[in-house]
Order: structure tokens, then sequence, then C-alpha cells
């Protein structure tokens, strides 16, 4: 699990964290917001957010400075 500061820390381009999560396309993951835990496959990653299929029909953009950590599994 990645733990991270999302003041501090976002995903733009060329950053150490944006290119662990381009890395992690199509992966499992599981990231805790301040809302709660979403579980599903990373499909993408833009400056300040990342997208999460939870099933076949459903995307989600997170922004990211809403994220207390992360998992890929």
């Amino acid at each position: 699990m990645a733990y991270i500061s999302p003041v501090q820390h976002l995903p733009f381009p060329g950053t150490p964290l944006f290119l662990k999560l381009t890395a992690g396309i199509g992966s499992m993951i599981s990231l805790q917001t301040v809302q709660g835990e979403i579980e599903g496959t990373l499909t993408g990653v833009e400056s300040g957010l990342v997208t999460v299929r939870i099933d076949e029909n459903t995307e989600l953009h997170v922004v990211f400075s809403t994220v207390i950590s992360f998992s890929f599994y």
C-alpha cells in the first residue's frame, strides 16, 4: 500500500507518482479516499485525477487530492 499526502503528491506528468500509476493501468487498484474505498481496474491517469472501472458499465473519475492511500492487487 502506498500512503500519500494528497496536497503534496498529485499525479502530474513526469512525476514519480504519475509514472507509478501509469505503469499500473490495467491492474486492479484499491483507493482509500476521504469518502470511502473504491476498488476496480485502473483505466486512466490524467493530471490530478485517475479513472477506475468499477464494472463493465461504470467508470469513476477520482480527483486524486481526495485519495489517502492506494494499492495495486
